[in-house]
């Protein structure tokens, strides 16, 4: 799905098919079941997307995260496809930015080998983020996903730029730091010419949570900070009138935030 923030051309690129939303929220069951069939909805109908942000400022391209690559069985991703279908090789991507390392955002930096896919590519990483991945205990991780993020971290060390936040790295490109979802995660804003983009990374996993900001995920490694990061990046999106794009929610992720009474709702594009 293409658009545009001012003079960038984005693509949102669809990393995998959407799965369904149980076991995700660390919510009581009744309080879901109340809140969502009051809307006409179940749980086994919401849907977590996957889905990357391409950006092409014109003097390079900056991928924002890269799924999970070829090296987890049965969580395999298409960037790659879906980039040399739109023309693009993997060499041909400039910069790699991450929002945070968990497996489903970096393990599709390397090949099941070790070789990096995008060999040209440097990679932008907080810097508390990347000493969060750093220290990692691989072995407290599943054997598959451990294998590949052993293999993530000299690539790492050789092609990465761990950057202060809240700093331009690239014209128009900086990270906000939402620390709720994980130590080190962080927010992507670009602007362009008077318009800007947040890409939430894993902010918010549902749209859904749009309207209750309060619903943690299973994910969340601390619930009450991610509701207050939440919070404040609703308002900072309905205040400045930004566009947003969100990892997990439905292709093509891409929409707006909007104030309603006391709460706030998405409007995902073409609604």
């Amino acid at each position: 799905y293409r658009f545009r923030v001012g003079n960038l051309e984005c693509i949102a690129i669809s990393n995998r098919d959407d799965i369904g939303a149980e076991d995700i929220f660390a919510v009581d069951q009744a309080v879901l079941d109340k809140e969502l069939g009051q809307r006409g909805l179940a749980l086994s109908e919401l849907e977590v997307g996957y889905n990357c942000l391409l950006v092409n400022t014109g003097e390079s391209r900056v991928l924002i995260d890269v799924g999970w690559g070829q090296g987890v069985p049965d969580r395999q991703g298409r960037v790659v496809q879906s980039l040399q279908t739109l023309g693009i090789e993997p060499q041909e991507i400039d910069w790699i930015v991450f929002t945070h390392e968990d497996g489903d955002h970096i393990l599709g930096l390397v090949d099941p080998d070790g070789t990096p896919v995008y060999p040209n590519a440097r990679c932008v990483l907080w810097k508390e983020g990347w000493e969060h991945f750093r220290a990692t205990d691989w072995d407290e991780r599943p054997d598959e996903i451990a294998a590949v993020g052993r293999l993530i971290l000299p690539v790492l060390e050789e092609r990465g730029e761990f950057i202060d936040a809240e700093v331009e790295f690239l014209p128009g490109f900086r990270l906000i730091p939402a620390t709720g979802h994980r130590p080190g995660h962080s927010v992507v804003e670009i602007s362009s010419e008077g318009e800007r983009l947040l890409n939430l990374g894993d902010a918010f996993v549902l749209p859904i949570q749009v309207e209750f900001p309060e619903w943690a995920t299973v994910f969340d490694t601390l619930p009450d900070k991610a509701a207050e990061d939440r919070l404040r990046l609703m308002e900072l999106a309905v205040a400045d009138g930004v566009q947003v794009f969100a990892f997990h929610f439905p292709f093509p992720a891409v929409g707006s935030i909007e104030r309603q009474g006391e709460g706030y709702i998405w409007r995902p594009v073409g609604a």
